[in-house]
């Protein structure tokens, strides 16, 4: 389902489109009733193709009920999904929007424990939410189609510059660290990438500062080229609107695949096997200076090559579908 903001705010119809062996459906692009629309336009493409495996990423009521019918009208089919987010921890006020997602998202993962196999993003999902231990195993996320081509093009020059890109919100931690920068006088280019709630906000503080520029919303390729070539790249995350054991930053993976040093906080499901290869600030961002002293040694190009290393091994999409088939028993 191509991902559109629902009508008024987007067009009420969504055509059906193809892109080699990608199908986009059509549907009404409508509340509630797209996503009854596009499961019953799966069920018929499942019945019509008649897979042995599905995967399914991330967890929805009606896409779960035509997949589990499915399964249950056929022989042989294994079912997995990928549980990359969960927004049903979230407080709010009884029958608002929020509310019934929280809903909706808790009936969905409670007919995800049906499926043969669940990846979720963090153990707190399995722990949380009760599904069975032996029927999952724990993914943070992948490399990406742009963090390949990061890795791809090999030790540059880099320029004294660090570069935040992410939304614009005070779970990124953009605000702290803005704030942090100017006020320890760091001397170097601060670069900050993208839109959200705080945006008038961190654009004001880089009008008073000269060493913080704010770029807001560009192309995702146009990101890269500035991680491309920066000595200091940060991904932070704080659990403020929301729940960050149910979470984990997708751009760690394309900062971790840049040529420079990465910076974070000690964000929850940090993986283990590339903490060495991290600076990981304190929370309140008051190390930031001997943070960026530790990141510059460690984005020299022995550590880095080893950090891609990683990368390419254990946090890769082609390694998590692999394991899924593996523990589905299905021929590759």
């Amino acid at each position: 389902m191509p991902s559109l903001p629902h009508w008024p705010k987007g067009p009420l119809f969504s055509r059906k489109q193809e892109e080699r062996n990608i199908v986009f459906p059509f549907y009404l692009n409508v509340p509630v009733l797209k996503h009854l629309i596009f499961s019953l336009m799966l069920l018929f493409e499942a019945f019509r193709f008649g897979p042995k495996v599905c995967i399914q990423y991330n967890s929805f009521v009606f896409e779960n009920w035509a997949l589990l019918l499915y399964r249950f009208l056929s022989s042989r089919v294994s079912l997995a999904v990928l549980i990359q987010d969960v927004h049903a921890g979230s407080r709010s006020r009884f029958f608002s929007k929020k509310w019934f997602r929280s809903l909706s998202e808790r009936v969905s993962l409670f007919f995800a424990k049906s499926f043969d196999l669940i990846v979720p993003i963090s153990v707190a999902i399995v722990d949380d939410f009760g599904f069975s231990p032996e029927k999952c195993f724990v993914f943070q996320g992948g490399v990406t189609k742009f963090a390949s081509e990061l890795m791809s093009k090999g030790r540059v020059n880099l320029d004294e510059m660090a570069v935040f890109a992410g939304a614009l919100e005070s779970h990124n931690g953009v605000d702290k660290l803005v704030r942090q920068w100017i006020q320890y006088d760091i001397n170097y280019p601060l670069h900050v990438f993208g839109r959200g709630s705080l945006e008038k906000e961190i654009r004001d503080m880089a009008e008073r500062s000269e060493w913080v520029f704010f770029h807001g919303l560009v192309s995702e390729a146009e990101v890269a080229q500035w991680q491309a070539r920066s000595l200091w790249n940060f991904c932070l995350r704080y659990s403020i609107g929301l729940n960050q054991r149910y979470f984990f930053p997708s751009k760690f993976f394309n900062i971790a695949a840049a040529p420079g040093g990465v910076i974070v906080n000690n964000l929850y499901g940090l993986p283990d096997v590339l903490r060495p290869y991290l600076s990981v600030v304190d929370e309140g961002l008051t190390q930031l200076k001997s943070a960026l002293d530790k990141a510059r040694v460690l984005g020299e190009a022995e550590f880095v090559k080893e950090r891609h290393e990683l990368l390419r091994d254990s946090y890769s999409w082609r390694a998590c579908i692999l394991t899924i088939l593996s523990r589905l028993s299905v021929d590759k």
